[in-house]
Parts: C-alpha cells; sequence; structure tokens
C-alpha cells in the first residue's frame, strides 16, 4: 500500500492535530515552507485554486492576477506536487493539508513550525 492512497483517512482517524501534521502532504509543506521562507506565491496560488474548484480563471479572478500568470504558477506547482489536480481525491490531500498546517500555524506560531518542524 502507498501511503499517499489512504493518508485522508489517517489523517481522519488519527484525530490529533499535533500527529496529523506529519501526514500532510510533503509537497504542500514544503510550499508553505517556501512561501514564508521566500519570496513564493506558489502555496497562497495553489490555495486559492483549490478554493476556487481548481478553475484558473477564477483563481486569476480572485487573485488579481492574469491567467497566464496562474497557469505558470499552477505548471510549477504540478510539477513539485507530483500528483494529479484533476483527481478529487489528490485536491482533497492537499486541501486538507493546507487546513492542518494553517491550523498548526495558528496554535503555535509561523516560526516554530520553521524552526522545529522542518525536518523534512
Amino acid at each position: 500500500f502507498y501511503f499517499h492512497d489512504y493518508a485522508v483517512d489517517h489523517i481522519v482517524m488519527i484525530g490529533s492535530i499535533e500527529k496529523s501534521i506529519f501526514s500532510c502532504m510533503p509537497a504542500v509543506y514544503d510550499l508553505w515552507f517556501k512561501e514564508r521562507t521566500s519570496d513564493n506565491e506558489l502555496y497562497g496560488t495553489l490555495k486559492c485554486f483549490l478554493q476556487q474548484n481548481a478553475s484558473v480563471v477564477a483563481t486569476a479572478k480572485a487573485m488579481f492576477a492574469h491567467r497566464n500568470t496562474i497557469q505558470y504558477r499552477m505548471k510549477k506547482i504540478f510539477d513539485l506536487l507530483e500528483c494529479d489536480l484533476e483527481d478529487s481525491y489528490a485536491r482533497e490531500y492537499c486541501s486538507i493539508s493546507i487546513r492542518i498546517i494553517e491550523l498548526y500555524e495558528k496554535k503555535y506560531g509561523e516560526q516554530y513550525i520553521i524552526e522545529e518542524l522542518h525536518l523534512r
């Protein structure tokens, strides 16, 4: 079995934000980390893209960016994620990972995650 295939089930069953942070999609965590430590908008673009039901046009409108800019960013994101965001399970895993990372960030702070959890 591949963990990726059962990650959402694991996150739901584990019931603890402290444990579920380690089950988040590594590429989503890496995007979050890169956005926090450098001038990179890929994490925010992915989050908006998922909120806009995987629509490049709606994402561009929501982010006040040109459609080509969003398409360029999404190409980079697709390459980093190494999964197909047309698959509903992959989108769900990304969305849950984003929510967990942001809940953890609210609870412990950005600096804690950067210093203590950047183990990958």
